[in-house]
């Protein structure tokens, strides 16, 4: 996690944008508690949201989890809050539940905080390196959490003038004077210029193919690569795979790929096992699963073999106890105690065994499994992703929900879309605009809503553009990987305020879909295919 702010090395000078990993190092923070209060509600879902559990616990769960780690962003101690003046009614009903899923969570806090907290009560003097703040770095809409750490720090190290540099735009120019702010009531407009460029292309694999290519042709024509960045609110891998094929470094991806939560996914997958009809991708996938005992090629063995109709996992026979657990993985189940049984044989024969029945939500009692509702309370965890890996002579890799780690002079923003830029504000999963108004009132909790969430987004994108002096290339993907149609994004309209004349802003992007890479405006070079092996007649 990134915190809204900057600070600075001592000995470099370097201004930077601390992590809960350094952070962490440097207070001695000790190891955090595990954060699932997903689990927590589906074992024993609270009076308040206990029927919309029933009826649908994967949308609730998220729900609630979502509100929960709202709430705790904006306690300034991240301690419970006491809401003794809040009056009753459905808000008091929703913010008390909420906070006795907090206590029922013990010391567990959302991924990056666990170290916030350990900081905001540490005595002075316990560091083990100073961390002075950058002054005026701290994003203005900040949580109150976020806040507070940023003056714990500079109470203590004091905090150093930001880095005297202009990153403004030529003046004059279009991105200038969108610089001055988006949502200005009066913008200058002027006739379109080299500052501000709109391109359609026909998915965000071609966009992250032109991203690639224009920063390649941008070095070719003298500007350094560390002064170019590309933005995406996606998934990078695209942007890796095309920067790598144009030979250009990308700083800030991700040290591996993201972090899967297995246990989740074998504990859906043993479920789906267990439900007749069982398809044998699902038993495949438990076969490749890396919280078996035996070795990854027995895996993919198996797995091949279940592919061509064969499930009775020969090439374990060598060895009695996991052709055992393969059995027992095979097994179907019709009725709950038979479920049980054979969910505790199998976990009894794996190294994580343990962690893996406590993700398994099967009831007491007797009778057949109802399955939808089984299978409906597991909860698999979206994948995690790795600290990035900067290094100061690649291209920055920025992504959308963050504020820019350094400033750059071209900007390419690689999915220009619906949705995106600014961000798509989410209303309060649990309270309404005017309950979270009461809220803040009774108890100074700063609770987001809808309008908090679009103040949020115009100011990160208003901060990704001031951070930019010289030109600003917007890619825009008509589909999406899926083939599903995209539209520009609401943002468009925002950027052509500055330009004069337009009266559709959608007729500033040039439309590149039906053009081949070779006839693009930037030189596109394509990596020559592998040579073919040579077809040798088998023997």
């Amino acid at each position: 996690m990134h915190y809204p702010f900057l600070t600075a090395d001592p000995h470099s000078g370097l201004h930077y944008r601390l992590t809960d990993t350094r952070l962490a190092e440097l207070s001695l923070a000790p190891r955090p508690s595990e954060w699932a209060p997903g689990r927590v509600i589906a074992a024993s879902p609270d009076p308040v949201w206990a029927e919309s559990t029933a009826n649908a616990p994967v949308e609730t769960i998220s729900a609630v989890v979502l509100a929960l780690e709202d709430l705790v962003l904006a306690t300034p101690d991240l301690r419970v809050p006491q809401i003794d003046a809040l009056p009753d009614g459905r808000a008091r009903r929703h913010v008390s539940a909420l906070v006795n899923l907090w206590r029922r969570m013990g010391d567990a806090l959302p991924e990056g905080l666990a170290p916030v907290r350990h900081v905001l009560h540490l005595p002075h003097g316990r560091f083990l390196g100073p961390l002075p703040v950058v002054e005026g770095s701290l994003d203005p809409l900040a949580p109150a959490s976020m806040r507070a750490l940023y003056d714990r720090l500079r109470d203590e190290f004091g905090s150093v003038p930001a880095t005297p540099a202009d990153r403004s735009a030529p003046e004059g120019t279009r991105l200038y004077a969108l610089q001055a702010g988006l949502t200005v009531p009066q913008i200058h407009a002027a006739p379109a210029d080299d500052s501000l460029a709109f391109f359609g292309l026909r998915d965000p694999a071609s966009c992250a193919d032109f991203a690639a290519a224009r920063a390649r042709a941008l070095i070719g024509g003298g500007c350094p690569a560390r002064e170019i960045a590309v933005m995406t609110a996606g998934d990078p891998r695209q942007l890796a795979r095309a920067f790598a094929a144009q030979g250009v470094p990308l700083s800030g991806l991700p040290a591996s790929l993201p972090e899967r939560d297995t246990l989740g996914e074998a504990a859906l997958h043993l479920l789906l096992a267990k439900r007749t009809p069982t398809p044998a991708m699902v038993v495949a996938s438990l076969a490749l699963s890396p919280l078996m005992p035996w070795s990854a090629q027995t895996g993919r063995d198996l797995a091949e073999a279940l592919m061509d109709g064969d499930f009775r996992g020969r090439s374990l026979d060598p060895f009695p106890d996991h052709k055992a657990l393969w059995d027992d993985i095979r097994a179907s189940a019709s009725s709950l105690p038979q479920l049980r049984f054979l969910i505790d044989r199998i976990c009894e024969r794996l190294p994580e065994g343990t962690a893996l029945r406590a993700r398994l939500p099967i009831p007491m009692g007797e009778g057949s499994p109802d399955w939808e509702v089984i299978l409906r309370s597991v909860q698999v965890m979206p994948p995690m992703m790795p600290e990035p890996v900067r290094n100061l002579e690649g291209v920055s890799l920025w992504l959308a929900q963050e504020s820019p780690w350094r400033p750059c002079r071209h900007l390419i923003v690689a999915d220009f879309t619906e949705g995106l830029y600014p961000a798509r504000p989410r209303a309060n999963p649990l309270f309404l605009d005017s309950e979270i108004a009461a809220i803040r009132a009774a108890t100074s909790l700063q609770l987001r809503g809808r309008a908090e969430g679009l103040a949020r987004s115009l100011s990160l994108l208003d901060q990704q553009l001031q951070a930019t002096r010289g030109s600003v290339t917007f890619l825009v993907p008509w589909r999406d990987l899926a083939g599903a149609r995209l539209a520009p994004s609401a943002g468009l309209s925002l950027v052509a305020r500055t330009i004069e004349d337009v009266t559709d802003a959608t007729d500033l992007i040039i439309d590149l879909s039906r053009l081949p890479p070779h006839a693009w405006p930037v030189a596109h070079h394509a990596l020559p295919p592998f040579p073919r092996p040579p077809n040798y007649p088998r023997r």
